[in-house]
């Protein structure tokens, strides 16, 4: 996918600060150069070799991975790529690592190691040194381009000088799924369940709350024996996702948890005005997790609007409301004051959302991505509350009560079925 092209003066400053790296012959990819000699091509980021040549010491944030040299010895060239990637990449892409090569022609080759697609720019004072991905050509020249690695692809001929920057993730971000649900083991199945089938996601990292035994035996009827169901005997979704916290928070079960409820048909991105489906769903839930700890947040999440006209692409850091409906938390095991729990069994993701913000200053939410979902659906919560209407009075009661307890943090708002809270994005700690 062709993003949009380079300003001038950005395209200006990116070149200039490249060319004052100093990079070195790369040995390890000589096999796909055409004359067998050692390219100029060194990693910025984070590296699998520990070697002093390419590396300076283990990285904190990726267990495995090493902080290239290049990275080690220019890290002011990161607030440069911070600005491009803001500027022109996608909200929800991400990278950790940025190879950058010097009039190398790269032959026919796949990208075996890294995780999700990859996007890449050319910069200089060269003529051709086109990207070929298998028939197709495309021009890079100041003109990002997002692509799949996996897919064959080479560079043309060119003359002239010529970098070109690769931005890709080389680290896969272990992260198990979270699936609260109460009495609707068919609609489940049909949605969710579906979803993250034809995702292809391992059923071994699926875990499904359940309320009761009873409730056990209808949706094992259903679904694969792999899927984890955990019985909580909890009442209400406040208590549920409660208990949901503290499982994670005291199993050492990995700290990446991504929840989705049992009424999801499917989540969409919206990209370059034009909507589709998210049919990568572990790509998208990977780099969500990377965003998330490279932006020293501890809760993302996405829209709550599903209309298209309402979802800008963006990522945000400010007090936004994170809907329930899917959401990732990344378990904080160092806090002192432990994990994080509401008090509301309606509103718990708005309270979720504030709690999250008064202790970390911040929460994430990419605004470009939206849930298909039908609220108030049968079951689930409505059946909690003894249907439709309970839960609508209910509401009314906790917006009344959760502005008195939050005050600047939101406001009450009536809309034509029931009330709700606006948060504040303005509110600063």
């Amino acid at each position: 996918m062709e993003l949009l092209e380079l300003s001038d003066s950005d395209y200006g400053e990116l070149f200039i600060e490249t060319k004052k790296l100093k990079l070195t012959h790369n040995g390890n990819r000589i096999n796909i150069t055409e004359k067998k000699i050692a390219p100029y091509s060194n990693s910025y980021g984070y590296v699998k070799l520990n070697n002093i040549n390419y590396s300076r010491g283990k990285s904190i944030d990726f267990p495995g991975l090493h902080i290239s040299k290049l990275k080690f010895n220019h890290p002011e060239y990161q607030k440069v790529l911070d600005k491009i990637v803001d500027k022109y990449f996608p909200p929800n892409f991400y990278y950790n690592c940025v190879v950058i090569n010097k009039n190398f022609k790269c032959l026919p080759h796949k990208d075996k190691h890294n995780v999700g697609n990859s996007i890449i720019i050319a910069l200089g004072n060269f003529s051709g040194g086109n990207l070929k991905i298998n028939n197709d050509e495309y021009n890079i020249n100041g003109r990002p381009l997002l692509f799949d690695g996996s897919n064959t692809h080479e560079t043309t001929d060119f003359e002239g000088t010529r970098y070109s920057l690769v931005f890709f993730n080389n680290y896969e971000f272990n992260y198990r799924i979270c699936i609260p649900s109460y009495k609707r083991p068919e609609m489940f199945y049909t949605h969710t369940y579906k979803y993250l089938v034809d995702n292809n996601i391992d059923f071994n990292f699926i875990d499904l709350f359940l309320h009761s035994e009873e409730e056990k035996k209808e949706y094992e009827k259903l679904i694969d024996n792999r899927v984890n169901i955990i019985v909580h005997e909890q009442t209400g979704i406040g208590a549920t996702r409660n208990y949901i916290q503290s499982y994670y928070y005291e199993n050492d079960l990995g700290e990446n948890i991504f929840s989705i409820d049992d009424d999801i048909k499917q989540l969409n991105i919206k990209f370059q005005n034009v909507e589709n489906k998210i049919s990568k769903l572990e790509n998208f839930i990977m780099s969500s997790f990377g965003i998330c700890h490279n932006s020293g947040c501890k809760l993302w999440g996405i829209s709550p609007y599903s209309n298209k006209f309402f979802l800008h692409e963006n990522k945000t850091k400010t007090l936004k409301y994170i809907p329930g409906g899917a959401f990732g938390f990344i378990i904080d095991r160092n806090h002192i004051d432990g994990v994080l729990h509401t008090s509301y069994d309606h509103l718990e993701d708005f309270e979720f959302t504030c709690l999250n913000f008064l202790r970390y200053g911040k929460v994430l939410r990419f605004n470009n991505v939206s849930m298909t979902t039908k609220f108030f659906n049968p079951g689930g919560i409505n059946e909690c509350y003894g249907g439709k209407k309970n839960r609508q009075e209910a509401t009314k009661l906790a917006c009344s009560e959760f502005k008195e307890q939050y005050g600047d943090m939101c406001r009450v708002k009536k809309k034509p079925q029931y009330y709700s809270i606006l948060l504040n994005s303005h509110f600063k700690i």
